[in-house]
Formats: C-alpha cells, structure tokens, sequence
C-alpha cells in the first residue's frame, strides 16, 4: 500500500529532498488510513452504525493525529470506502506491525476499545473483531486486557487504573 502510494506522489515531486518528504507524508497518510479502517470495521462490527460511534471515531483520530474535524471527516471517509472494499485486515495490520512500535499499536487498541464503547454497549461480534486486531497487531493478552479495562473504567468516571509504561 505505501509502494503504489509512495510512486503515485513520486512522480508529482522531483527533487530527492521534495521525495524523502512526500515518502514521510504518504507513510503517516497511510498509517492514519490503516487505523482509520480499523476504527471503521470496529463501529460496524455490530452491523448498528449510530452517530456517536462515528462521532467517536472522528473525534479520536483528530486529537490522536492533531487534525483538523474536516481533514479527519475526509479520512474517515476514505476509511470507509477502504472497509468497503477490504476482504481481510492482513494488509492493514501488516502495515502497522511494519512501521509502528508497541506502544503506540496498544494505542490503536485504545482507540478501537473507546469505539466500542461509544454507544455504552460492548457487542460480542465487537468484542470478536477488536481481539482479532490485537492478535493481529501481536498485542499480548495481559496488554489486551489492560488496555480495555481502561477504557471501561474512563467510561464510568473512575482512574484507579494507571496508564502503561513504556
């Protein structure tokens, strides 16, 4: 996927200076995509997409990526077609596993958790979708559990959880 992105906006720049730029752009473009996607299969997980799971999903990417609502309402709909189309998360996970470290996967995990609990309710076809990411994501079990407990416990108010160290 960076490949065929990389040579697309290679030909639009020339200079090696111009091209390790666009090669550094079109890698964090990429990488948001992949997680927006996932963000995307996860709020249709339950096959019951409501606004505030998308609202989620936009709101998370746009503070996790510094962007603003109308780039991130852009990537979110380009996840979209992106999920329309995958038949496996392989390509995304891969992508991710490639060029991201394992505190920063577990924040993708973070992000997936806070999505499925948008709408106060943690389906099992949600659940299912969200483990299979960290599996393929290579998230430990113990990092798995950690992670949503957080997220469960931010959702009703209470921090007697601390944060991960790196």
């Amino acid at each position: 996927m960076i490949g065929k992105l990389r040579d697309f906006f290679g030909r639009a720049f020339g200079s090696s200076e111009e091209q390790a730029r666009s090669d550094a752009e079109v890698d964090a473009r990429a990488l948001r995509l992949a997680t927006a996607t996932l963000l995307v299969q996860a709020m249709r997980a339950d096959d019951c997409v409501m606004d505030i799971e998308r609202l989620v999903v936009v709101r998370v990417l746009a503070e996790g990526y510094e962007m603003s609502i109308s780039e991130t309402t852009e990537l979110v709909m380009l996840a979209e077609q992106q999920a329309d189309q995958a038949i496996s998360l392989h390509p995304l996970t891969k992508l991710l596993n490639e060029e991201l470290s394992a505190a920063q996967k577990t924040w993708i995990l973070e992000l997936l958790w806070r999505v499925v609990y948008a709408d106060g309710v943690k389906d099992a076809r949600e659940e299912h979708l969200v483990r299979k990411i960290a599996n393929l994501l290579r998230i430990s079990h113990t990092d798995f559990i950690e992670t949503r407990r957080r997220v469960e416990l931010a959702r009703t108010g209470k921090t007697d959880v601390p944060p991960p160290t790196d």
